[in-house]
């Protein structure tokens, strides 16, 4: 009988534990796309879209918190458009005459 009761919690432990793996995989499916989306529009030359996709994508990766290698890249990516985004903006800006 102990047997039988063994069982059913070890079953029920790893249906649980299957649909918490399933929910995070979804989650790290939206994460994976909003970052793809990102890079396209990076690929572009769109880069304040891009910027605001990375910062989407950056956005659900901290409420999964699963995907240290991943926050890692699109920090470094928005480091990098935030810089040639302001680089654009004052290379725009008339020279001052000395």
């Amino acid at each position: 009988m102990v047997l039988i009761y063994s069982l059913i919690a070890v079953v029920a432990l790893g249906l649980i534990f299957g649909l918490v793996l399933m929910f995070l995989r979804n989650k790290k499916g939206a994460v994976d796309t909003l970052f793809a989306e990102a890079r396209q529009q990076e690929n572009s030359g769109r880069y304040e879209e891009a910027l605001t996709g990375y910062e989407n994508a950056l956005a659900e990766i901290n409420k999964v918190k699963f995907q240290k290698k991943l926050k890692e890249q699109i920090d470094t990516k928005i480091k990098l458009l935030r810089s040639l985004i302001d680089d654009r903006h004052y290379s725009k800006l008339p020279k001052l005459k000395s």
